[in-house]
Order: structure tokens, then sequence, then C-alpha cells
């Protein structure tokens, strides 16, 4: 588990204690009982975390460039960003 630091919509901008996942089913699992779940491959990283007005924020990032930034309201919603976002964590980029 680590810290999360400089996130929009959370007070402070700090979560700590946020746990990694390496999997669609285990990030979805981890958002039941933590505020964010982070996980991370060779060819990027993802972060989902519940935002003070309880909107469900995604990231991710290749190469300290995002790629893609969402909000949204359900966990279906987010179940659905990181079935598309997740995997490219360990595609390698054409």
């Amino acid at each position: 588990m680590g810290n999360l630091v400089g996130l929009p919509g959370v007070k402070g901008g700090k979560i700590e204690n946020v746990p990694f996942a390496r999997s669609v089913t285990g990030a979805m699992k981890a958002l039941k009982k933590s505020r964010a779940v982070t996980g991370a491959g060779s060819y990027g990283a993802w972060t989902v975390w519940q935002a003070d007005d309880s909107e469900y924020r995604c990231d991710f990032s290749r190469y300290m460039v995002t790629k893609s930034k969402a909000s949204y309201t359900t966990k279906a919603k987010v179940y659905q960003w990181l079935k598309t976002w997740l995997p490219q964590a360990e595609t390698r980029p054409t």
C-alpha cells in the first residue's frame, strides 16, 4: 500500500494506504474497501479514486503523459473504464 498525493477533488489532495491491483476484478474488490486503488505495468499506470463529491475519478498515464482522464458517478462505469485502460499498462504501444 502506498499514498496518493495531489489528487483533484480530495480535500488535502492525499489518500493514504491505497492498495495496488493487477486486474479489473482486483481493482473493483479494492474499491469496496478503500477510497482509491492504483496499479502499474511496464507501459503505464492507472489510478481510480473517489473524490469528496462521491464521484469516481479515473486516470491512465503512459511515460508521464495522461492518456485518459474520466469521471463517473457509478462503479459500473468505472468497471468499463478499467476494462479498457488497465490492460494498456501491460500492452506495448505501437
